[in-house]
């Protein structure tokens, strides 16, 4: 049977939508027919939630940590501390090891089923120029070395928790290429991981324009994974984006000057206003969208979405939950009886 989830952060912000109430969130999740969440955390201690809710950790997403673990170089002195730690993870190689670990260890005090990493390379210049300046066969290779001493670090050289390596559209792992997949995963000595599937990320590197479209094109890519690689997947975040228009406008140039001067906070609003115009994270209204499902037989799926209240969050999750039913109604009609 298939888990279904719902995405939160423990940041304020997302908290402060629910009366910063845990048994608001309960009562919001188990409403929605759904069966918990996957919970966001920063680096500091996580907080105490109810027993049973959290299913699934959704670890810091570093979107500079493979600059510091690939260069194998302290960052330069003059960044600010917030951007080391939010942006970069840590300023060293085997501060970031650390600071790797203490994070598994936060997420292991949920015994969550597994805790999702993006699996990246990205600066914020290339995120807009677009000219990247390493391969995904570069990020995988060194990547898994990363993955490979943090695990060392453990009893066993096993992770705390079930480590998911989620697939972004820049280079990394973004399942374009599946014997640089494959690659990946022969790398990896500890054996406490698992592939996951976000259909938002695959559609946002594959020049999408509808749902339909996107529909299909993720199901093509999921074709041309071998099916070591598809048994591999054991989650999917399910939302769907068709940003082409946005894109072929925005990027492939360089970036904004609000984007690469001035303090950390003032650089990074500049730069999610962005990321959320493009990475759309939209509900499917269309029933092929469990035909991706299909193809993968996930163990958990995510409901993942931005929304700007509760009101809306709760608009996109029946949304895509009557697409997913529709589409079961629709197999039901198929059956010969």
């Amino acid at each position: 049977m298939t888990i279904h989830l719902m995405n939160l952060s423990v940041y304020p912000m997302d908290l402060e939508r629910y009366g910063s109430s845990w048994d608001v969130v309960r009562n919001f999740v188990f409403s929605h027919d759904l069966d918990g969440i996957e919970l966001l955390i920063g680096s500091d201690t996580p907080p105490v939630v109810p027993k049973g809710l959290v299913h699934a950790v959704h670890l810091p997403s570093w979107m500079g940590w493979f600059r510091v673990w690939h260069e194998g170089k302290p960052l330069p002195p003059g960044i600010e501390q917030d951007e080391i730690t939010y942006f970069y993870g840590a300023a060293s190689p085997d501060d970031l090891i650390t600071a790797f670990c203490s994070v598994l260890m936060h997420a292991s005090t949920f015994s969550p089923s597994y805790a999702t990493f993006h699996l990246c390379d990205i600066t914020i210049e290339e995120y807009f120029t677009r000219n990247h300046s390493c391969s995904s066969k570069t990020v995988l290779a060194d990547a898994a070395r990363f993955f490979n001493e943090a695990a060392s670090r453990f009893p066993g050289s096993e992770p705390p928790v079930r480590i998911a390596f989620e697939n972004l559209w820049w280079p990394g792992l973004n399942y374009y290429d599946n014997e640089e997949v494959l690659m990946f995963m022969d790398l990896l000595k500890f054996t406490n991981w698992c592939l996951l599937l976000d259909t938002g990320h695959v559609m946002n590197g594959l020049c999408v324009h509808t749902e339909e479209e996107g529909i299909q094109k993720t199901i093509d890519t999921i074709t041309n994974l071998s099916d070591r690689v598809i048994r591999a997947i054991d989650a999917v975040h399910l939302h769907y984006s068709a940003s082409a228009v946005f894109q072929k406008e925005h990027f492939f140039c360089q970036p904004p000057a609000a984007c690469i001067s001035g303090p950390y906070a003032s650089r990074m609003a500049a730069v999610i206003d962005t990321v959320t115009r493009l990475d759309e994270h939209r509900p499917f209204t269309l029933p092929g969208c469990a035909d991706i499902l299909r193809r993968v037989s996930p163990s958990f799926v995510t409901h993942e979405f931005l929304s700007r209240d509760r009101e809306e969050l709760s608009l996109k999750i029946k949304t895509q939950k009557k697409a997913l039913s529709a589409s079961e109604e629709r197999g039901k009609e198929k059956l010969p009886f």
